[in-house]
């Protein structure tokens, strides 16, 4: 595929990834958390490298552990609660994998009581090399293989709202497809192959209920504070099951990344595929203002609400209390 720069990786390779549970020493996650200072990212004899970041979450390997990414979600208020949500973290995987046909990279998932008596799970997965994360891949390409990604990740994203066509309104399943969510392989005839990578947040709904637990997430925002942000969290979060909202997202992306040059040609591919293979969704199409209005009102929000987790940080350090949540940067 011309502008397409990396080593061919084929369709087993995807299939690889989808079906290799990470090399985890469950005794050394134990011991790593044990000694893990989250304010700083430090743990005294198992030294952490940082791979990436999102909005909720750092992404890090843990040395004596090469190949596994990890994350570490922040403590549950007690055990049932923590493993119900590895459990529906595993459910959320299996659905898309499984059922949708949508390739999710296998993971693995640790509920761990440290000795501090906090509830954490950590969640485990192989990591992929970064020449196939797809903002990596975006940047490197030129404009006819950004038409050709933006297919593939249009048509990924596409089976779970051909599902919830006929699972609504009792369940409906949402998505985050934004680009720093997927990897991207290539076969030997040169299609691109998608594999999906955060299933951290389980998006499901039954009969109206969100699924993931909020306020686990909002704990790191000062309860006094907790207003500015609480509205808009969940907004983000039904966001995920509004198709339009998902692709206005996908599109925003590209100025996330550094590509405002490729927008419009987002934008354009996103309109194709509404007119075409996705004009039983009946959306009306997308429009480039939109998508820098939601770009900038996403951002925006995010940095309020790490601005207020790092102040909350700070409170808590200033009296000498342990800080237990992992910032993103």
């Amino acid at each position: 595929m011309k502008g397409y720069t990396h080593t061919v990786a084929y369709f087993d390779t995807v299939a690889e990834y989808t079906r290799m549970p990470p090399r985890t020493d469950e005794n050394l996650l134990l011991r790593f958390e044990n000694q893990l200072d989250p304010g700083r990212l430090v743990s005294g004899n198992a030294p952490v490298s940082t791979i990436g970041f999102g909005q909720l979450s750092v992404v890090f390997e843990i040395e004596g552990m090469p190949g596994v990414a990890f994350k570490r979600l922040p403590p549950f208020p007690n055990a049932d609660q923590c493993r119900y949500h590895a459990r529906s973290v595993n459910a959320y995987r299996s659905l898309l994998n499984d059922q949708l046909h949508l390739p999710v990279v296998e993971q693995e998932c640790y509920p761990l009581e440290n000795a501090r008596g906090e509830h954490i799970l950590y969640i485990a997965q192989a990591r992929i090399p970064a020449e196939h994360l797809a903002p990596r891949v975006l940047v490197e390409s030129g404009v006819e293989a950004t038409q050709v990604i933006l297919s593939a990740l249009l048509r990924e994203t596409a089976r779970v709202w051909h599902r919830n066509a006929i699972d609504a309104p009792d369940v409906m399943t949402g998505l985050d497809a934004r680009l720093s969510n997927w990897a991207l392989f290539l076969s030997s005839s040169g299609e691109v192959r998608p594999l999906y990578l955060d299933t951290s947040t389980p998006f499901f709904r039954r009969i109206g209920q969100e699924l993931p637990n909020e306020q686990v997430f909002l704990k790191r925002v000062p309860s006094a504070l907790l207003g500015f942000v609480r509205d808009g969290f969940r907004e983000v979060l039904s966001g995920y099951y509004d198709l339009r909202q998902v692709l206005i997202d996908l599109a925003a992306g590209f100025l996330a990344e550094g590509l405002p040059d490729r927008l419009p040609i987002a934008v354009e591919s996103i309109n194709g595929f509404l007119e075409t293979d996705g004009q039983d969704f009946r959306l009306r199409p997308v429009r480039l203002d939109e998508v820098e209005r939601h770009y900038r009102n996403d951002r925006r929000f995010w940095t309020l609400f790490r601005n207020l987790s790092q102040l909350d940080r700070s409170m808590k350090r200033s009296i000498g209390r342990r800080y237990p949540h992992l910032l993103p940067a």
